[in-house]
């Protein structure tokens, strides 16, 4: 899970940019990384 809170940060830029497409990425993206089933999955993880 290293990589998940600098993704989800990210994201969440993303998702309060001021530009159409780069919201919708970022919206969809921060909805993506705080599923509760995408967050077991990574706890599961050994990487």
């Amino acid at each position: 899970m290293s990589l998940h809170a600098p993704a989800l940060t990210l994201a969440q830029k993303l998702a309060d940019s001021p530009d159409k497409t780069a919201r919708w990425i970022g919206k969809d993206a921060v909805k993506e990384l705080s599923d509760a089933k995408t967050l077991e999955r990574l706890a599961g993880r050994n990487v």
